[in-house]
């Protein structure tokens, strides 16, 4: 009975020895700590490793400023006292810690703002017709692209160089970031993306195919922007465009959603406004793709160089087309072609002495009828411009007071729009109808 006594409190000093002398760090042994000239870093991690009891009430917090701790010192002491609504802390302070995600930073009459952006889903995948692919036996590619709703970000900065934080801290809460954001643990897992303006939307190509090189999945690389990193700590990047970036619309993405083709999920999407000629430009000028799907465009137009009408012009060439937009690209079209033309038929009489003469006897008139269908490549230039190419397939019909001939036309052709606004423009167009050059106005409808 003895011996057991004699274990047991034994082994109770023992308990009551490991219990008294285990540390816990308080606001005083952190201030030591920091005069003996340990590192932040080591302080930080013996706060993550320690029992702690700290006194983070707002004058204690003051304390701790006017003995210069760091404020990465403190933000880890706040964290461990389990009290983070006490903290003073200044959100707009880029090293300060931020939950997982993206942020602007501005500075603006040395004002310092942090501004988290929200992700946002992209609206749908879509794929080009295949059309042209087609047409042209598989050599030209059909695209597939990643659409955003809008023609605008609801976030718009007037910063051509922008400065974004991104925050990979794992120690933080994660639930407060997209699953695929918490998965990163740098800026250079990510991509900027200048995204083209459509009807309604915004776009980015992820992808193309063709009968010869096969299917090649990622952004297009004429709408990538590179971007300069700067590690500031553990889990903190400072992320700036490499050159200044132009009015339009933009987006940070995951690089390895963008290898996926046209299922792209999640982006960060922002505008730029910028400055044009002096004055804060609000992205109004902007403007669509000059040809979209689904779009109807009436063009009438009044040809020159006429071919047909050799003789006297009753009536000139004159031509309507309605075309109809398969996709962004291609668009199926209606030709109605009309001319007409007359000749004066004359008596010759002669007699033996000078002058001959001819004496009006009748007038026969000549009209040319054209009809077809055409199909149209679009080449896809944003903004005012709309350069395009293609054949039509058409009915030739040439009727006049003699008879009449008819026959089947096949022929290429290549032209331009240029809208004045989103509804009215002028085209111009050379090829075979009823006049090698037309000139003309266009109505979207």
């Amino acid at each position: 009975m003895k011996k057991l006594m004699i274990i047991f409190f034994f082994f109770s000093s023992i308990i009551v020895y490991g219990q008294t002398n285990e540390e816990v760090l308080t606001n005083t042994s952190i201030t030591n700590l920091f005069q003996k000239g340990l590192s932040s870093s080591i302080i930080v991690s013996k706060i993550k490793t320690s029992k702690t009891n700290f006194d983070v009430s707002i004058d204690a917090l003051i304390k701790l400023k006017y003995e210069k701790i760091p404020d990465e010192i403190t933000n880890a002491m706040v964290e461990a006292s389990g009290n983070k609504d006490q903290a003073v802390v200044d959100v707009n302070d880029p090293k300060a810690n931020h939950d997982p995600g993206l942020y602007y930073f501005s500075k603006k009459n040395d004002k310092a703002e942090m501004v988290s952006l929200e992700p946002t889903v992209c609206a749908q995948a879509k794929m080009g017709s295949g059309i042209v692919t087609q047409l042209t036996y598989g050599i030209a590619k059909t695209k597939m692209k990643s659409s955003v709703s809008g023609l605008r970000a609801r976030f718009q900065i007037d910063d051509s160089n922008p400065v974004f934080y991104f925050y990979f801290d794992k120690v933080q809460n994660l639930n407060n970031a997209p699953t695929w954001f918490s998965q990163s643990s740098s800026p250079n897992e990510f991509i900027l993306v200048k995204m083209s303006i459509g009807r309604s939307d915004r776009e980015f190509v992820t992808g193309s195919m063709n009968a010869y090189s096969g299917t090649s999945m990622g952004v297009d690389e004429n709408q990538k922007i590179g971007f300069n990193i700067e590690k500031i700590k553990s889990g903190v990047y400072k992320v700036t465009p490499q050159a200044p970036l132009i009015p339009g619309e933009y987006c940070f993405m995951s690089a390895g959603s963008s290898t996926m083709g046209a299922t792209v999920g999640k982006i960060f999407d922002f505008g730029v406004k910028g400055v044009i000629n002096g004055k804060l430009n609000d992205n109004s000028e902007i403007t669509p793709m000059a040809y979209n799907k689904g779009e109807i465009s009436l063009n009438a137009g009044i040809g020159f160089v006429n071919f047909l009408t050799s003789d006297q012009t009753e009536t000139p060439p004159l031509s309507v087309t309605v075309d109809y937009g398969l996709s962004d690209e291609v668009s199926l079209g209606f030709y109605l072609g009309y001319a007409s033309s007359s000749v004066s038929n004359y008596n010759y009489r002669s007699t033996n002495y000078y002058p001959y003469y001819y004496s009006y006897n009748s007038t026969s008139t000549t009209s040319y009828l054209i009809i077809g269908a055409r199909g149209i490549y679009h080449f896809g230039t944003t903004g005012k411009f709309d350069p395009y190419g293609g054949a039509m397939l058409g009915y030739n019909n040439i009727s006049g007071d003699y008879g009449s001939i008819s026959g089947f036309i096949f022929t290429p052709f290549l032209g331009t729009h240029y809208y004045f606004s989103k509804k009215f423009g002028v085209f111009g167009e050379l090829g075979y109808g009823v006049a090698l050059i037309t000139l003309g106005a266009t109505i979207k409808i």
